[in-house]
């Protein structure tokens, strides 16, 4: 069976989404690998950032990162993406007030 992950870039802010996301889903960061982690040298302002990770749920699983950006976020910008999820309803509702906690 084939499969879509997707890869989602966080713009500095991947830690706190992943930690979002691993109480809303109920899920697992099964990898964390920063800039610092790599074998390649890069600039000294990024090596905390996340260069890889992988989150993992009943329902969902993806990848992501902070991206190489010199800049993060500002907590006045936003980042928009779409989920669709199939499951039931019960499901739905518990996970669309974890979600919605997020806010």
């Amino acid at each position: 069976m084939s499969k879509l992950q997707p890869h989602i870039t966080f713009h500095g802010l991947c830690r706190e989404a992943l930690s979002f996301y691993k109480q809303a889903f109920d899920g697992e960061i099964v990898t964390l690998q920063t800039f610092n982690d790599s074998p390649v040298e890069f600039q000294q302002h990024i090596l905390d950032r996340v260069m890889h990770a992988e989150f993992v749920s009943r329902e969902v699983s993806f990848l992501a990162s902070d991206g190489s950006m010199t800049r993060s976020l500002k907590v006045q910008e936003t980042l928009h993406f779409t989920l669709a999820l199939t499951m039931k309803k019960d499901r739905v509702r518990c996970l669309s007030r974890s979600l919605n906690k997020g806010k």
